[in-house]
Parts: structure tokens; sequence; C-alpha cells
């Protein structure tokens, strides 16, 4: 009965309870409508097999999204709707804004690029998910300093040129 239910589970939404299309829907959020990649004729959302920036594994799930070369107004991703087994998230040379929250970063990644974009404020290497295997931040406004002691024993790959970073190695 609804009397005998826990109320803490009652109107939770998490990412499993949704499609990998809607999951990736909810990811964007762009300030004028969304991009003709995303789109069909009347303005709807295409399915996502169609999208030229994911790639998918041998059981149709979302691999790997590459957000790159992108030059339409997009206001932020949000990255609590990346499915979890995304393995690869790569935002290179676009027009995105905000922060990188780590702790909201798929579990399953392994390899994150970030590249020439407007992103800002420090990044929280110990949040980063454990398979994380490599990272490269190069041109983007992040800053603050990097704690090496509580870096992914499984990172293999640190690239951290030209940002604002802070400390000594």
């Amino acid at each position: 009965s609804l009397l005998s239910a826990d109320p803490s589970s009652l109107g939770r939404i998490d990412r499993t309870m949704f499609s990998q299309q809607t999951l990736m829907e909810l990811s964007f959020n762009f300030d004028d409508g969304h991009p003709s990649f995303m789109k069909d004729t009347v303005g709807d959302f295409t399915d996502i097999t169609t999208w030229r920036n994911l790639e998918f594994d041998l059981n149709g799930n979302v691999s790997s999204l590459k957000v790159n070369y992108l030059y339409e107004p997009i206001k932020i991703l949000n990255f609590q709707w990346f499915p979890s087994c995304m393995k690869e998230l790569s935002l290179t040379s676009n027009l995105l804004v905000g922060s990188l929250p780590t702790p909201l970063l798929p579990t399953s990644l392994q390899g994150l690029w970030v590249c020439a974009t407007n992103l800002t404020g420090t990044i929280d290497f110990s949040s980063l998910p454990a398979k994380i295997e490599s990272i490269t931040l190069f041109a983007t406004k992040f800053e603050g300093p990097i704690d090496f002691h509580k870096l992914s024993p499984n990172l293999k790959w640190l690239r951290v040129r030209n940002n604002r970073f802070s400390g000594s190695v």
C-alpha cells in the first residue's frame, strides 16, 4: 500500500530510469533550440543513432560523445544525464560555457578530452571516475591546484597545458 511505501524513494528520478535517447536529449541545453544534426525538419529530436557526434558499442549503447568543432550556441551540457556506460567524452573547440562537474561524469568514463573551450572553474581530480585512464585539459580556463595524490590509480595519461592550474609537480 502507499502508506507503507518508503517516502524517501517517492519521486526520485535517476538516469537508470530513462532510455539512452532520453538521456542524450536531456544532456543538451542550447540557447536557440538544438543543432541541426539533432533535429528533423519539424524541429524534433532525431534518433540518436543518426547524431554525428555519438559512437556506440556492439550492444548499441552510447560509448563516446564528441562535441568537437561545434560552433552553435551551446548554453551548457547537463552532465548528470550522460549515460553511465559512456567511456569517452571529448569537448574540443566549441562554444561550451560553464564548469566541468567531475562528480557527475559517467562512472564508466575512461577518456576525457577538454580543449579550447570556455569552461572555467576548478577541477575536483579526486572525484573523477575510478576507471579514468586518460585526461587532456588544454587551452581552457580551469584553475586551482592539482593534487597528484588523489588521482585515479588507473590514470595513464594526464595532459594539462595552457590552463590556470597552480602548484608544483
